[in-house]
């Protein structure tokens, strides 16, 4: 999915088209709309993967553009907030919620309107995008079948209790880290009002609960080869993304490939 997500750096034409260099190695994806959301510089695609029993929905969302990840990362205003009433212990970065919600949400709901409901979904974004996705995800997952999530270099989303309910609604997101790339690590654990719930909070130190907490299943790649490792079933393996982390990974490169594919919109 790394180059499904690649494909949302380019032009709506070069996308609806599919004539981008991403594209020529996934032939097999039709595109049925494109998203995007001016106002924030968001954008991305609904499209249609396989044939007949096999064919499945991908959902994917750009991320940051290169020239601004470091300022973006540096930058970013974190907040977190409630805004699933069913769910009173789950919170969300603020940011990363209200850029789905704005206008992305209604247009995706609005493709997969003309796509049965039982064809499963892929969603998957990098940077940013990969926030966003996975907010999406937790979004669709409520009323459709949400097969796989796959992520690269993806910043934490919400709270210790929003990666447990994630992993119930979402059971098979990979999201994959490169080496020494930055974006991980932002949020910081510590950064941001403490939203755990008294069960959870039970299970970790108090100063572990302050913020942000990655969902697993984190899939770390420790340099630019295909070589990985599984991480353990918490999201924060101290062995994989966050040995580095957080003030000693500070990689914009490792950020612009993943899996042997360079993503920007430069690659398009």
């Amino acid at each position: 999915m790394a180059r499904a997500a690649g494909a949302t750096y380019c032009s709506e034409e070069a996308v609806m088209s599919w004539s981008c260099k991403h594209c020529a190695e996934l032939s097999d994806i039709s595109p049925q709309a494109f998203v995007t959301d001016a106002d924030n510089f968001l954008q991305g695609f609904v499209g249609l993967e396989g044939t007949g029993s096999e064919t499945r929905v991908v959902v994917a969302f750009r991320g940051t553009v290169e020239s601004s990840i470091k300022n973006w990362a540096e930058n970013l205003d974190v907040w977190s907030t409630n805004p699933y009433k069913e769910f009173p212990d789950v919170y969300v970065h603020g940011g990363f919620y209200n850029s789905y919600q704005h206008a992305l949400r209604a247009q995706i709901h609005a493709a997969l309107d003309n796509i049965s409901v039982d064809v499963p979904v892929i969603v998957t974004g990098h940077s940013l995008g990969g926030a966003i996705a996975t907010v999406c995800a937790f979004d669709l997952a409520q009323t459709r079948k949400v097969a796989a999530v796959y992520t690269y270099g993806q910043p934490r989303v919400g709270n210790f209790d929003f990666a447990h309910k994630y992993k119930e609604l979402v059971p098979n997101h990979f999201r994959v880290t490169h080496n020494q790339d930055l974006v991980p690590h932002i949020p910081l654990l510590k950064m941001g009002r403490e939203t755990a719930s008294a069960t959870y909070r039970r299970l970790l130190s108090e100063e572990e609960w302050a913020g942000f907490y990655h969902t697993p299943m984190e899939v770390y790649y420790p340099d630019d080869s295909l070589s990985h490792h599984e991480c353990d079933s918490t999201g924060e393996d101290a062995t994989c993304s966050n040995s580095c982390g957080p003030f000693d990974c500070t990689s914009v490169s490792d950020h612009l490939l993943y899996v042997g594919v360079a993503l920007g919109s430069t690659e398009c």
